[in-house]
This record gives C-alpha cells, structure tokens and sequence, in this order.
C-alpha cells in the first residue's frame, strides 16, 4: 500500500520498512504552484529547441523547505524528438542523500517551444517513491531548474570536454564523513576540494600526479570545527593522500590513504583510527535559483527590481536615520507618590527599528541612583515610532533584583503632551523597592494622524531633542535625551598629551560606586569568565582585597608602577575604540584578557574608560551583541529591511532575498495571496535557512 511522506524525497515503503527523511516528496504533486507561462500557448509563433546537444550527463541538487539537500549524481539524461512539439525523456542515476546512495530511474517530457519539462524521479531499491518535477530548461546555459511539491531543484548540463578532465571533475564541494574504530563519526561538510595537475616545469607538459588544496567544516560531538586540507594524487595508480588541519579550539592533524574514482566521484581511504567515505556532491559552478531567476528575466523586470530594492534602502536609510535620533545617553528620574525619587544616570540606550513596520525594539544600561546607593541595571524594550508608544523593562543587578516594567510615549521636547504623559503620582515606594506595571491612556486618533503624516525630515532635523514620559504601577518616569554616544575616534591619550593623574585616588569616582553592584558588573565586563579562566573572578577579587589592606604601605614608586600600566591600559582601549564601531565577542575577549594580564580592576577599568571621555552608558553601548550585524554587505542583507543577513528562502519560486523577520512579517500581513517582493508571485511557504 502506497504510503504519503510530507516532506521527503527519498521517503516511501521499502522492503527494509518505512524511512522518513527531509529530502523531497513525490505524493503530493498538484500542491505547488508553476509560475511559467501556459504550455498552451501559440507554439507556431515559436522557434523549437534542437534537443540532440542535451543527452549526456547532468548533475545538481533538489533542496526540501526543510533546507534537506539531495544530490544528483551520475546522473545521464537522455532526450529524443517524438513528435513536432515534444522530446520525451529516460535516464538513471544515483541520489545521495545523508550519506546514502540510491539509484533512480528518470522519464519525463520536454516541451520544444515553451521549454518546460515534467521529469518523474522513481527510487529503485529500498526506497521506491517517485518525485515529480515542473521545470524549464535553459539550453544555451545548460541548466534546467524548478520546483517539486516540497521545494526547488537546479541541474547543470557536463559537457563532454568536462567529463573527461578529471580535475574538473573532482572539483568542487564533498560531503561524507570519517568514522573511527569506535564507530564515531566525523562529517565534512560544507567542504571544497580543488583538484589541480602538476606542470614539468621542463617541458610544461602535465604529469601523472596532482595537488589538492581546500578548506570545511568538521561535525564531531555536536561541535563545528574548522579545517583546511591539503593533499596529493596519481592519476595513473588513483592514489591519495589528504591532510586535514584543524583550526580554532582543536589543532590536531589527521592523515588520510586511500584512492579516488573520477567517474563517480567518490574517495575512500583509512587512517590511522579509522576509515573515510567523501563524495563529490556539487560543482562550484553550480548556479543557485536566484542566479537561474536571474537569467530569465526581461529589463523590464530587473528595472522593477532595481526600483524596489532602492525603495527599501532609502526605507532603511530613514530607519537609521531614527536610530541615531533616539541613540545615545539618557537620564531623568522616576517618582512615587511619597515623592521618593530613583535617578536614572549613565543611561546608554540604543533604539533599532523595522523600516517597514515602523516597530522597534530598545536596549540598553544605565545605573540608578536611589537612597545614597548606586545601582547597575539593564533596560530593554519595544516602541512604536508611528504612534510613540513605548514600553521599557528595567532589571536591577547586584543587591537588587527586582523588575520594573513602565509603559509611555515618546515626545519632542518642547513639544505637546502625548496620551498624558506629564504623569500623576500614585502609591507608595520609589521603583528600586517594587515592581509592576500599568497600561497608560493611548494617544488620540487625531494626534496619530498627525505624527505619522509629519514630515519625517523635519523630525530628523529638529533639535529641540527627546523625552520619555510615562507610569510604572507605583509613579511616574520621565527621561530626557541629553546627548549622543561619545564620537569614536576622539580620544586624548593622557599618557601623550598630558601628566597622567591615575596615580591620585579618584574620590569622584569611589563615591559613585555600588559596592556590590560593582561586583556585578566585574562579571558582566569581563565577559568570558569560566571559559577563559575558572579562576579569573577570584583572582581579580583577591587582587582588590590585597590592594585595598596595602594602599597605606604604597611608596612612590609602586605609583609610578600602577601609572604606567593604567597608561598602557588606556592606549590599549583607545586604540580598540578608535575603530568606530562596536565590539564583538572577538573584540570582548582580547579586551578582558588584557585586563586578566595586566591586573586590571574593574575600579581600575572605569576610571581608564572616564578618563578618555566615555560613560559607563556610552562604553556600555558598544558591546555588541550575538545579533549585532554592523558588518553586513549590502547584496547579503535583506531586500525589505537592509539590515539583516538573509536567511530564508521564498517558495516555490526561490527566491532568497529576505531575512526570517520580514519574511514572517510578509506572510503575516496578508496571508491568503502573499506575493514575493521580487517576482510578485504567490507564496505557499517560507523557509529559514541555517548556515552551518
């Protein structure tokens, strides 16, 4: 009894039982949409296709909306002319999929005018479903590309010259896995290999032998390894020989013996713990279904493109225009109603914002000021710039841990109130001693209107700056912009322009300290913590404990010690920073384990960090985040919000220009006929695509 597989490829009954997969899937086969123009069309008007240069061998891949590769190999298609308007088509190959290889048997036909093809996939063996295809051919380019009930396929015609030079062959991106005595297994994957003949440097004539250099990604323990490889082969013999460094973390040299068959483009080999199986999956040359997209369209179209794309930038261009109005160093105070009253200082804030929905989200630290004691806290949260609703999430650090939730509205200052916001006061405890939230009165529709049909550019060059005015369930908040993040770049190095001073105890500093709060941070900045050093944290607090019981002992020359590597310290930061952007995880590391080196105390740390000029806000505003993307090429970021990497793909027609965000904000607002942004054809699905 037939059985039906959702989302599979490979998937069917077997004489082994039934395997589930995420390859392709041939049972639901009038689920997808075909995009091309109707076979029915006026073929007379038309110029057939000579189908007699297509027969031979082709090779590529099908790719499941599960992201689920199956690989086309040894693949010979064969065309013959049946009638005026029709080629029919046969042929066999093999199917690699999760390291399984499984034959099939290929029949279909081909339209002469329209170019369209049917091509009906049928596994023979263990696996015996059948996977039909809608696609069109490209002769003159030598692909044929489309789509299946469960996702897309793109193939490419080997010409002849091809097959027969092996390094062109070989070349390309393998797939496989190496498994040692124990049976764990090691997977190559997202692998290059290129293979290349050695010249007599006499005659310049090739030899019998060759190198192979390139470059992949181990899979082993659930850890991603990087690798380079390099290598030697015969020609005559088939003999090989592979060396694969590993990079990063692990540094160990594995080397591998065995053979390599050109014509079916496998290498098997052993080494010292085990045995190893690649396959040649894919060529390097293989275009991708943008690329095909690409091909096919008319002017017009790519000027509609074009015209879209620069919609979308100067959208994006606004948004970070937004951004940087919003950005930077934020103080004021909350209130309760006993009219206790929590500073909020050195506060960086950093806004970012969705150019099409206009909704962003806020991130940021600062530190409160409450009853004599100096708190460190984080502060997240949403905002809407076309109605200026805001809604942060304060999280206290250290002694305190309390949250605090406020809801308000963003204003010009100077400007009129907004939904309220100049706020009543209403229960008992400063927002240190509580938490809570409340939901404030929503601006009017007429005052909406008004703010989104503003002239954005106005806004933009309006210097009359921005506030923050709101509740929280025991008062009322109100926040004032004062200034931008520090600029990059402007440092005055004290230990170049001037007699340092580090020497001198800081009492400004010391008094705005939080004690166990300054704890707290010591963990934060240092960042890396157990995985650097186990120890790190207990001996930089050891470290302040001698220096405090020792600060009366010191003689001048242990000053003039702490001077030069406090100065040292400071050239190191400065030039960190002066490269105007923010600080990554890499950035991070280098830092704290200058810090680990040189003694560094978090004391120490922030009185260098105010002596070039930066805030603990406007320091703290620089560490980037996991999701931080500030180094993103233009053609890899999203073609809605110019912001994110791209990361999914748009079915069935393939295309992949957006990234997961927008994608479901596209399925989302109008789900019945979504259309993609590029072709304008409908939508059935989205898929996330993981880099590995």
């Amino acid at each position: 009894m037939a059985s039906k597989y959702s989302t599979n490829e490979t998937s069917s009954s077997s004489s082994v039982g039934v395997k589930n997969n995420d390859g392709e899937d041939g049972d639901n086969k009038d689920n997808y949409n075909n995009n091309n123009n109707n076979s029915n069309s006026s073929n007379q008007k038309r110029t057939p296709i000579d189908p007699s240069g297509l027969s031979g061998r082709w090779e590529g891949k099908s790719l499941s909306e599960k992201n689920d590769p199956t690989y086309w190999k040894e693949s010979m298609l064969n065309f013959k002319v049946v009638s005026d308007v029709e080629a029919e088509i046969t042929g066999q190959g093999i199917s690699f999929w999760r390291s399984k290889r499984i034959p099939f048997k290929v029949s279909g036909t081909l339209n002469l005018f329209t170019k369209e093809m049917v091509i009906r996939k049928t596994h023979t063996g263990d696996y015996t479903n059948t996977v039909e295809y809608k696609t069109i051919i490209l002769p003159n380019k030598g692909i044929i590309s489309g789509e299946y009930a469960s996702g897309v396929i793109v193939l490419k015609h080997v010409s002849k010259e091809d097959m027969e030079n092996a390094e062109v062959a070989l070349t390309g991106m393998w797939g496989g896995e190496s498994s040692s005595q124990r049976n764990e297994p090691t997977t190559w994957t997202e692998t290059i290999l290129k293979f290349e003949r050695n010249t007599d440097d006499t005659f310049g004539l090739n030899t019998t032998t060759g190198r192979i250099t390139g470059h992949g990604l181990s899979l082993w323990r659930n850890l991603q390894i990087e690798f380079i490889v390099e290598g030697t082969y015969n020609w005559q013999t088939k003999e090989i020989s592979l060396r694969k460094q590993h990079l990063g973390r692990y540094t160990n040299t594995v080397n591998y013996d065995g053979i390599v068959l050109p014509e079916n483009g496998t290498i098997e080999g052993q080494y010292q713990n085990g045995t190893i199986h690649l396959e040649r999956l894919e060529p390097l040359d293989l275009p991708s279904i943008e690329d095909i997209r690409k091909m096919s369209m008319t002017d017009e179209q790519r000027e509609e493109i074009k015209r879209r794309e620069e919609q979308g930038r100067k959208r994006a261009a606004k948004a970070r225009q937004i951004e940087s109005l919003l950005s930077g160093i934020w103080e004021g105070e909350s209130i309760d109603s006993d009219n206790n009253v929590t500073l909020w200082t050195e506060t960086g804030i950093r806004f970012k914002l969705n150019p099409v929905t206009m909704e962003g989200t806020i991130d940021g630290e600062g530190v409160s000021e409450w009853r004599e004691m100096s708190i460190d806290f984080s502060v997240k949260g949403e905002f809407n710039w076309n109605t200026r609703e805001i809604n942060l999430h304060k999280q206290h650090k250290g002694r305190y841990t309390n949250r605090i939730q406020y809801s308000g509205w963003l204003r010009e200052r100077g400007g009129g109130n907004i939904g309220g916001g100049s706020g009543s006061k209403t229960s008992s405890n400063a927002d240190t001693s509580g938490s809570g939230s409340s939901k404030s009165s929503s601006p009017t529709s007429t005052l909406i209107r008004s703010l989104v049909n503003s002239n954005l550019d106005d806004i933009i060059n309006s210097k009359k700056g921005w506030k923050i005015e709101g509740k929280y369930a025991k008062g009322v908040i109100s926040l004032t912009k004062r200034r931008d993040f520090s600029n990059k770049g402007g440092f005055s190095f004290a230990s170049m322009s001037r007699q340092s001073d580090y020497s001198r105890k800081n009492d400004e500093y010391e008094e705005e300290g939080g004690g166990e709060e300054e704890e707290d941070m010591n963990k934060e900045v240092l960042f890396v913590g157990d995985e650097m050093d186990g120890k790190s944290n207990n001996n930089t607090n050891n470290h302040n404990k001698k220096k405090s019981k020792d600060d009366n002992k010191k003689k001048s020359s242990t000053f003039d010690a702490d001077d030069l590597r406090l100065q040292k310290y400071e050239m190191f930061l400065a030039g960190m920073l002066s490269s105007g952007r923010q600080l990554n995880a890499k950035d991070q590391y280098n830092l704290a384990t200058f810090r680990k080196q040189n003694s560094i105390t978090e004391d120490e740390h922030w009185r260098v960090i105010r002596n070039i000029g930066y805030s603990k806000g406007d320091f703290n505003a620089l560490l980037a985040n996991d999701g931080d993307n500030n180094d993103v090429d233009d053609k890899d970021t999203c073609k809605i919000c110019f912001t994110e990497k791209i990361n999914a793909v748009i079915l069935p027609c393939g295309h992949f220009a957006l990234c997961i965000d927008c994608a479901k904000n596209l399925l989302r607002r109008n789900p019945r006929n979504t259309k993609c942004p590029i072709c304008r054809n409908a939508v059935t699905n989205i898929t996330q695509i993981y880099k590995a």
